[in-house]
């Protein structure tokens, strides 16, 4: 009785609390062969929500993942079309759930399913169903548009280009918000990178472009075929452009996009990535998925004196030269009581670069942090003439906490290493001190290659 309809098979349950209907409506084998059918899912323990239950009935483990489909705007008992592999379902019902509770401004822009588009030079059949799944649930962002149809595309500017559902980052003038790329849009895109990268389609010719930033800052590809992610990169001459790989290799056909996706659902539901400004001088206009970690071992924190201290850094794959983007945040902690000041002010930094397999560190000494000298207090800090002297903030006034200084380093040889160091604070301001200078501790944080690239 498997070609019935599950809602059918419930009905033939109801209609009798005894006898053959009952029986064959509760049978775990008919409810196991619509998960099997609608899900490809043989493992009942497993749920949409990434969590595993204990053994229940089989029609209770399809409730659950009807339910996620649902809300997917799914109907894959009704629907051949709608049919995707569990794996996607349950990745996007988490990235979905997470974006509306925590970013519905992203969560506005991810777009209906894609049925019936054509992959680029890539027969239908060769393309992973894993991949396939993963358009045929969300078709990309609302926020890359195409003019007319003309393979020229709208720039991703204002408000909306900090709204990337795989993240962002930035350093000075380079800017990244990772945007997924409707299966129509990408095809062109593709095809534009083509004719500027021949080298590109000859050596990647199932590869295809699937999340972009403003103004092409970052450009990431998808091999239809085995789903291995890439990021292109260039060092500014044709004949030198590659792409290089975000997650490791290996598994079934698709399973390196699934694995770098649900890393990034992981790392969103933990903590590790929040929402906040990509831009901290803009402020809340600035407002992304921001991939500077926030907990985890690539975070790092310390306490000196009520000044609270933390780092992060992300290696820029599309920027190997530069190396990371890395991320400082200040902020008070305690009472005035407790610190022994109402306020302080950053005045100096000496940084330590500790380069994996050199003995010597690299010190780096100077005023500020990129022209900048934070009044921190308990309200957050205070950017002024005093503190932002070349008015590279927005606004002045009072900024809430934390105080975010961002910058970029790389080391002369090695991949791997550390950085941290002190910087000076003055109580009181540099030009009214109440007490004699401090130096507050940064705690190294590493500047690593992790398997997973964003």
């Amino acid at each position: 009785l498997s070609f019935l309809l599950p809602q059918d098979a419930l009905r033939a349950r109801a209609a009798s609390r005894r006898g053959m209907l009952f029986e064959v409506g509760s049978s775990d084998r008919l409810w196991k062969c619509f998960l099997e059918r609608d899900f490809g899912l043989s493992d009942a323990a497993r749920r949409p929500t990434g969590e595993a239950k204990e053994p229940e009935p089989l029609r209770q483990a399809y409730g659950d993942w009807h339910v996620a489909a649902r809300e997917l705007d799914l109907d894959p008992a009704q629907n051949v079309e709608h049919r995707h592999p569990w794996r996607t379902v349950a990745l996007w019902y988490r990235l979905k759930r997470w974006a509306r509770q925590n970013a519905p401004n992203i969560a506005a822009t991810l777009q209906p399913p894609a049925w019936g588009t054509a992959y680029l030079l890539v027969p239908a059949e060769k393309v992973a169903p894993l991949v396939k799944g993963f358009w045929g649930i969300v078709n990309g962002q609302s926020t890359v548009q195409d003019a007319e149809g003309g393979g020229h595309f709208l720039p991703i500017e204002g408000t909306v280009s900090y709204l990337g559902i795989f993240g962002g980052y930035s350093a000075y003038d380079h800017e990244v918000s990772m945007h997924f790329v409707p299966l129509e849009n990408a095809s062109s895109i593709t095809s534009i990178f083509w004719v500027q990268y021949p080298e590109i389609r000859n050596n990647y010719p199932h590869c295809m472009v699937f999340a972009i930033a403003p103004a092409f800052a970052k450009v990431l590809f998808l091999d239809l075929v085995d789903g291995m992610v890439y990021c292109f990169q260039s060092s500014g001459r044709q004949e030198m452009a590659t792409l290089k790989a975000c997650a490791p290799a290996g598994g079934e056909p698709g399973m390196p996009l699934i694995r770098w996706a649900e890393e990034l659902v992981h790392r969103l539901e933990s903590g590790i990535y929040e929402v906040s400004p990509l831009r901290p001088e803009m402020g809340p206009r600035s407002l992304g998925i921001n991939l500077f970690p926030q907990r985890g071992p690539l975070y790092k924190e310390a306490t000196t004196r009520g000044v609270h201290v933390s780092g992060s850094a992300v290696f820029m794959l599309e920027r190997p030269r530069q190396g990371w983007t890395y991320s400082i945040r200040f902020k008070l902690v305690g009472t005035e009581e407790e610190r022994g000041f109402k306020t302080c002010q950053l005045k100096k930094r000496h940084w330590i670069i500790a380069e994996e397999g050199n003995v010597a560190p690299e010190h780096v000494e100077g005023d500020g942090v990129i022209g900048l000298f934070p009044i921190l207090n308990d309200e957050g800090w205070l950017a002024n003439r005093a503190s932002d002297p070349h008015l590279q903030y927005e606004a002045h006034g009072q900024w809430p906490a934390p105080f975010i200084y961002q910058s970029s380093a790389r080391f002369r040889s090695s991949a791997c290493g550390t950085f941290g160091g002190y910087v000076e604070f003055i109580p009181g301001t540099i030009q009214k001190p109440t007490g004699p200078p401090f130096n507050v501790r940064v705690e190294p944080f590493p500047f690593s290659m992790p398997d997973f690239l964003y």
